[in-house]
């Protein structure tokens, strides 16, 4: 029997197959994890602790975060009040597309930082060192290369299953490209008037 990698409270990034999905781990047995998904519809998912220690990788924790906790679970529906209350799908029902689409772009951008934070504890600093080291032009080699991946996926209709990187994968790693290349700038802006 395998011992398990995570903990309640983790926040895992579970790839399955060509989706990459977020969870935080709200409960777990000898066996199995119980997790909620982070981003979306917030489903509930109950998966072998095998599966999840092959296929997982830790986030951060939600350690001395109970309230984020607690508001995730919330929106499971899971907690030790009713979440059918008067006040609950008066307050669901209220959200306008526009509300939707701001809360949509906050978990993203979350996602994106994430995904950020992982990569860069993998990589390194290789995206910043390239920078220093070529010019910015390295930057735009690598959103280039982002882009010949989105022009194939999408003219080619392809899934991504030759690269296990989707549509999804493709853009948001592009987008992280276009946020680092900001925080560049932002360094070199920095360090320009640091010199004068």
């Amino acid at each position: 029997m395998k011992e398990n990698k995570f903990n309640v409270g983790d926040v895992i990034v579970f790839r399955e197959g060509n989706v990459v999905s977020d969870y935080i781990i709200i409960a777990r047995t000898v066996d199995h994890y119980v997790l909620v998904s982070i981003f979306g519809d917030h489903r509930i998912r109950v998966l072998s602790n095998k599966i999840i220690n092959k296929n997982a990788v830790l986030v951060n924790t939600m350690e001395n975060k109970s309230e984020e906790l607690v508001g995730t679970l919330a929106k499971a529906c899971i907690s030790s009040e009713d979440c059918s209350s008067t006040h609950e799908t008066a307050k669901a029902s209220a959200e306008t597309y526009n509300d939707k689409l701001v809360r949509e772009h906050k978990e993203l951008t979350t996602y994106l930082s994430s995904l950020y934070e992982l990569k860069n504890k993998k990589y390194g600093d290789s995206f910043g060192k390239s920078i220093r080291k070529r010019g910015f032009v390295s930057a735009i080699v690598r959103m280039e290369d982002k882009w010949n991946r989105l022009d194939n996926l999408v003219t080619m209709k392809e899934d991504g299953s030759d690269t296990d990187e989707s549509l999804q994968d493709t853009l948001l790693d592009l987008a992280n490209y276009c946020l680092m290349t900001v925080m560049e700038l932002n360094h070199a802006k920095e360090k320009s008037s640091c010199t004068k």
